[in-house]
């Protein structure tokens, strides 16, 4: 009988010293560091449903450096903006390897955050990146950049990838959780350093050539980009400025597919280049990408120019039929120059831009129209006569984007020149019989009183 209970107690303590071995041996086995690519894969199926894809009216305000402010305090004191785009130079950040420096990044941070304005962040890459990296071993790209010779970081080296991704690393441990950034910008090696193009003019597309370039090569270098801004952000919305990469729209339409199928809903589409023209004839393919992630993550939009000082680069209707198209396409972020912020006749579209004051429901005032023919002022159109001769140009106020004229109660094809002006063209064909025309403007159910013009015999 002991020898039973001895042999009973001997079985037991022996299965102890097992467990007691097994559980030695987990706790003891490392921990293998989930790869940049597993976190992605995991947090696109389970972590973008809480991220809020970013909304309403930001300046395209001066870079933040040493000699400038992107908070401007006039641009600040308008209610109709939502937040601030802070650009700010990698080299102003990391002067040395290793050693980031943030006080004025820190600085423009915490004059958005007095002024009640959110952030959108993008650390400005290329050539302006630090000189450490060429001491390091990095291989530059030289070119012609604004009139002067300057160098960008081979976006593909090793050397230049391992320094860039540890300074996001590095930016992000920093800054991931301050709640007043709504939207980081992913920058890499490229021309400005904050677009997507290269350098492409003839000797620069040889030069690509000859350091071994290939579009799978460059996207495969956005990708590593990519995730590393992805995991040092893992609650903010992210998005890639898209351009043709040496003519090819490749590289964008890549990057695009990879980041919405690693990153979910919160990797969006950004375009620098916004306007109707470059939309239509321009960058047609990078517009159908705008549109795409519009419907699928966010897509989000910086003007092409200042509509103040350049309307012309945006083409027919200015920053009114820009506006009007990336609202149509379902682009609710819009990124606007500091220069229409600050033009008062702007202002009734900044304010429907801006999705926290939008503009309020009165309708619109029609004062005085002008009959044009062929440019020369008239006071009446002549029945039968060709309608393409004839423009109307009507005054009054409360006119917007998405203001519509009426000629006989038919909409007509007709462009905003200002909060208080709109050109209109007669349908195509011949003017109608003799009597008189009615003229009114809508915005969306409320119309303006109506006007005539005369239609006379010649």
């Amino acid at each position: 009988m002991k020898n039973r209970k001895d042999s009973l107690m001997n079985c037991l303590t022996r299965f102890a010293l097992s467990l007691l071995l097994m559980f030695a041996l987990i706790l003891m086995t490392p921990i293998l560091p989930t790869s940049i690519g597993e976190t992605a894969s995991r947090q696109a199926q389970t972590g973008d449903a809480a991220i809020t894809p970013p909304k309403g009216l930001y300046c395209s305000c001066p870079p933040t450096s040493t000699r400038s402010h992107s908070v401007l305090p006039e641009v600040a004191a308008k209610d109709f903006v939502d937040g601030i785009l802070i650009r700010i130079g990698w080299s102003d950040l990391e002067p040395v390897e290793g050693s980031p420096t943030w006080t004025l990044l820190d600085n423009e941070l915490e004059l958005a955050r007095q002024a009640g304005k959110k952030v959108t962040l993008a650390v400005v890459n290329g050539p302006a990146a630090p000189a450490w990296l060429t001491t390091k071993g990095a291989k530059m790209f030289s070119y012609t950049f604004r009139g002067g010779a300057t160098a960008l970081p081979v976006p593909w080296d090793e050397i230049y990838l391992s320094a860039w991704t540890s300074f996001v690393a590095r930016l992000g441990a920093r800054y991931q959780n301050n709640a007043n950034i709504t939207l980081v910008h992913i920058t890499h090696s490229t021309s400005n350093g904050f677009e997507m193009q290269l350098p492409f003019s003839p000797i620069d597309q040889q030069a690509w050539q000859q350091i071994g370039y290939t579009e799978q090569r460059l996207i495969d270098s956005w990708k590593t980009v990519v995730d590393a801004f992805a995991s040092a952000f893992p609650a903010s919305p992210l998005d890639v400025e898209v351009h043709p990469v040496l003519g090819s729209d490749l590289v964008a339409q890549g990057v695009v597919t990879y980041g919405q199928a690693q990153w979910g809903t919160r990797f969006g589409v950004f375009a620098g280049w916004w306007s109707q023209k470059n939309a239509a004839s321009v960058y047609p393919g990078m517009f159908r990408l705008i549109q795409a992630a519009a419907t699928q993550s966010f897509s989000a939009i910086q003007m092409v120019a200042s509509h103040t000082q350049t309307p012309d680069d945006f083409g027919d209707g200015g920053i009114f039929k820009a506006a009007e198209l990336a609202l149509d396409t379902g682009v609710q972020y819009q990124e606007v120059w500091n220069s229409d912020i600050l033009n008062s006749a702007l202002e009734p579209l900044m304010r429907e831009i801006n999705n926290a004051a939008p503009v309020p429901s009165v309708p619109p005032a029609l004062v005085a129209v002008q009959i044009l023919k062929k440019g020369k002022p008239v006071d009446y159109l002549v029945a039968g006569a060709k309608a393409k001769r004839y423009q109307i140009t009507l005054t009054g106020s409360g006119f917007n984007a998405n203001s519509k004229v009426l000629l006989n109660s038919t909409e007509v094809q007709a462009s905003l020149v200002s909060a208080s002006q709109m050109s209109a063209k007669l349908l195509p064909g011949r003017v109608p019989a003799p009597g008189m025309m009615t003229v009114e403007v809508r915005n969306g159910g409320l119309s303006s009183s109506t006007l005539t013009i005369e239609i006379r015999n010649e």
